[in-house]
């Protein structure tokens, strides 16, 4: 299962262990996750500041496109 935050964080759980720590956690976020959705091996992440990330769990890499008229870096 995978989870986004008011924190700006994105977490990967294993929902059939007893644990509750997070398999990975991701921090890049600077502002609230507002959605998440998964696809094959790829976690894609929109975020309130106007980002959209998508992290490829094969690849172990992030790429980030600015989306909106209002970025301000």
């Amino acid at each position: 299962m995978v989870s986004g935050s008011y924190d700006g964080t994105v977490k990967l759980w294993d929902t059939k262990s007893n644990s509750y720590k997070p398999l990975m956690t991701w921090n890049e976020g600077r502002d609230s996750i507002a959605a998440v959705k998964v696809v094959g091996a790829e976690i894609i992440v929109g975020c309130v500041d106007g980002r959209v990330r998508t992290y490829d769990l094969r690849m172990g890499c992030v790429d980030v496109d600015v989306i909106g008229r209002g970025y301000r870096g």
